[in-house]
């Protein structure tokens, strides 16, 4: 029997596998990088013992090349203080996705698979506006980064195929 996170994993690798195979359909080659970790989060080996956390999916067509995280949300919130509504990601892997951009000289877009709005928005990490960051492990372990949903332009074509025939993944 499975427990919540275990759950909450097999659920985030389905998506992660139809963003992979909407890319495909697109003409991209995908490597996606959970494929190659045997103990826990992919990760790129640099100098000196350094380590960065790469995104789910290395992306190749042509001289293109890009990584993309998929993040799966069962919906955003609303920020009463803020006023705006927002997703959340874990502060050490949005620090680690720009460094890992910094590393390599290739773009990072980060996916939001919005479940119950039915919707999936991307952008490239640099285009998405931060609405508030906690440093204390309130939500995420090493603090939380809010990013302002409307700061995320909404896929229409990934939307229309995707949300609308998978079916609702999560309650």
């Amino acid at each position: 029997m499975q427990n919540d996170f275990e759950q909450a994993l097999a659920l985030a690798q389905t998506y992660e596998a139809l963003i992979a195979e909407y890319m495909r359909a697109q003409g991209w080659w995908i490597f996606p990088t959970k494929d190659y970790a045997k103990n826990g989060a992919p990760v790129l080996l640099g100098p000196n013992g350094a380590t960065l956390i790469v995104p789910d999916l290395f992306c190749v067509r042509g001289a293109e090349r890009k990584w993309v995280e998929v993040k799966f949300k069962t919906d955003a919130s609303f920020n009463i203080i803020r006023q705006r509504w927002t997703m959340g990601v874990a502060r050490r892997l949005w620090e680690n996705y720009f460094a890992v951009r910094e590393a390599t000289g290739l773009p990072v877009e980060l996916l939001f698979w919005l479940d119950k709005e039915r919707e999936i928005r991307h952008a490239r990490i640099e285009d998405i506006e931060i609405s508030h960051k906690y440093i204390e492990n309130k939500v995420d372990f090493g603090g939380s980064v809010f990013v302002s949903k409307d700061s995320i332009p909404v896929d229409l074509w990934m939307t229309a195929n995707f949300t609308s025939s998978f079916g609702k993944g999560a309650s």
